[in-house]
């Protein structure tokens, strides 16, 4: 979706920007190599926030898990204990 819309938008600018008559295959395929190089840009200014908020989510997810399961273990421990005590 990111490279149609950055495409799209070189076109419309390229378009605008002409004074002239232009040809609209050389048009569509020089905006396809901009959009891609802008793309490229894009990701790799924003690859380390992604990468960070890829490794919380799952720090937070496997901490959450983890808590889970010990609460899941002292219920049951308490459970066991408690019908011990009944009889």
């Amino acid at each position: 979706n990111a490279f149609l819309t950055l495409r799209v938008g070189i076109i419309a600018k390229k378009y605008s920007a002409s004074i002239t008559k232009v040809d609209k295959r050389w048009i569509r395929r020089s905006a396809s190599i901009e959009a891609a190089g802008v793309l490229g840009q894009v990701v790799q200014k924003n690859s380390l926030s992604i990468v960070k908020a890829f490794v919380s989510a799952s720090k937070k997810a496997t901490i959450d898990k983890t808590i889970d399961k010990v609460k899941s273990g002292a219920t049951k421990t308490g459970d066991f204990v408690k019908d011990i005590f009944k009889k």
